[in-house]
């Protein structure tokens, strides 16, 4: 259960740490994507064969917030993933010495983040 708030929480997290790194750290930007895009094929893998449910009362009046993981979603989470590390891999060459490289990984974290958000809600 908490895997599925992770692997929504981890890449935004991860993506806002990125924005807030200075450029003068050298290989620390790179070094947080990838690992918070690993982390996430990680968790895709884990909870790949799962069916999950949970349901949330969020504001009262009877409005649940749901989340729900089954095959399609699964598989989802984890393409999105997958083709997120080779993204991220592709792009710590490619923009190694670009001025706004923090921004464009950050991006990147965020695109890997609400992708996997979409696909839990229930219908």
């Amino acid at each position: 259960m908490t895997l599925m708030y992770l692997s929504i929480i981890l890449p935004l997290v991860a993506g806002l740490l990125v924005l807030v790194t200075p450029n003068g750290w050298r290989g620390v930007k790179e070094a947080v994507m990838l690992a918070a895009t690993l982390a996430v094929v990680v968790i895709g893998v884990l909870l790949f064969n799962r069916e999950i449910m949970i349901n949330l009362p969020w504001v009262g009046y009877g409005l649940d917030l749901s989340f729900r993981l089954y095959h399609f979603s699964a598989f989802i989470l984890l393409a999105v993933a997958a083709f997120g590390v080779l993204i991220a891999l592709y792009s710590t060459v490619f923009m190694s010495d670009r001025p706004f490289a923090n921004q464009f990984f950050s991006y990147l974290l965020l695109t890997i983040a609400l992708p996997t958000a979409r696909y839990y809600p229930t219908t």
